[in-house]
């Protein structure tokens, strides 16, 4: 009877050392299922370059998951994130970073939590620097506010100082800022006449904002030019100019000078008008009559100065060579706005000698003398 009882407690012994090891086997299934998970997860933070505030992010979501799915449940929850911690440094060990998460379990309120929290310690350490932050997790109170940020304010610079734009375009304008920051960021700019009119040469801003969310580093401003029809040399400028931060502070470029460039021609100038000035004309025609050699050329002066003109007198330059029948006489006077006209007769060989024709004109207040058209073929 004793040897049957020794025989059931072994029986009993072996189960339970099998049970066990079940226990085991599963519970280390389980953990590797988790950490798995956790190191495809943190796989996805290879487009974020391993950035701090990525990770922190990343954290914050498990932690969260941590809390809803195993609230209660601390040994599970700690497990949970102890695999978490142990994929992440998998990953970012090789990118020179060591990270390390701990946590204080809270079953009061806490920093505007209203129901039961944790609240994790997160320390990133790089290769120059070390980060912390606090997170916490559980039910949030709406009307607590945001806990401040462990960044310090990042700078906020436009891209560039000059910016250029034809007239009636639009210009772009970059602002960015010096560091990604885990806390919105607004700016507030206006827009200031230098040579340029606002509301005439560009629309005028007298309060804009840019906001940044959290990890945005760069925005855009776009202004318009107005156009016109006035030619103005070179160019009319403005400036674009902060004037308010809340989350930031000013950078090193906070003005932005907006160069508007006119694409209206020059007008043609109008030539003054010059004391002694005259202009002239010929027309050269051959007679009906038979044999038709003779050629009778008319030149016409035009005084286009504002004083009178003497001794005018015209030379036939050309043709040479040709029998002059009739020569030019001269012009005494000619007032200012009078014109006046000569003529001279010139015999050909034969009616279809073909000649050019080209008279000079002077007076005694313009010596050099002014050509005229020159007629060809009569």
């Amino acid at each position: 009877m004793a040897g049957h009882l020794d025989d059931s407690g072994q029986v009993l012994l072996t189960s339970a050392i099998i049970f066990a090891l079940i226990i085991v086997v599963i519970a280390l299934m389980l953990n590797n299922i988790i950490y798995a998970t956790n190191v495809a997860y943190v796989g996805f933070m290879d487009g974020s370059k391993y950035e701090d505030l990525s990770i922190r992010q990343m954290t914050a979501n498990e932690a969260a998951g941590a809390f809803q799915k195993y609230n209660g449940m601390d040994v599970i929850r700690s497990q949970y994130m102890n695999d978490y911690l142990k994929a992440l440094n998998y990953l970012t060990n090789s990118k020179g970073k060591y990270i390390d998460l701990t946590d204080t379990y809270y079953t009061e309120p806490h920093l505007g939590l209203v129901t039961t929290q944790t609240q994790w310690n997160l320390v990133i350490v790089n290769k120059d620097s070390m980060v912390n932050y606090t997170l916490q997790t559980g039910s949030p109170d709406p009307s607590a506010p945001c806990p401040p940020s462990l960044l310090p304010d990042p700078e906020v610079s436009f891209e560039d100082a000059v910016y250029n734009i034809t007239e009636g375009g639009a210009v772009t304008v970059t602002v960015n800022l010096s560091q990604v920051y885990d806390q919105a960021v607004v700016v507030n700019y206006a827009t200031s006449p230098a040579t340029a009119t606002a509301s005439v040469d560009y629309v005028h801003i007298a309060a804009g904002l840019v906001s940044f969310n959290p990890g945005e580093v760069s925005k855009t401003i776009t202004i318009t030019t107005l156009q016109d029809a006035n030619y103005e040399a070179g160019f009319e400028s403005f400036t674009v100019d902060f004037t308010g931060y809340t989350n930031a502070v000013a950078g090193s470029i906070v003005s932005a000078t907006i160069n508007i460039i006119d694409d209206d021609p020059a007008a043609t100038p109008t030539p003054a008008p010059e004391n002694y000035a005259m202009t002239v004309t010929i027309t050269a025609v051959r007679a009906t009559a038979s044999p038709k050699k003779d050629v009778t050329i008319t030149a016409t002066v035009e005084n286009t100065g504002l004083l009178p003109l003497t001794n005018i007198q015209f030379t036939l330059v050309s043709p040479t060579g040709k029998t002059v029948v009739t020569p030019f006489t001269s012009i005494a006077t000619l007032n200012p706005g009078a014109s006046g006209s000569m003529t001279c007769v010139i015999r050909t060989q034969n009616q279809n000698d073909l000649v050019n024709v080209l008279v000079k004109a002077t007076a005694n207040e313009i010596p050099a003398g002014v050509s005229s058209q020159q007629l060809t073929g009569i």
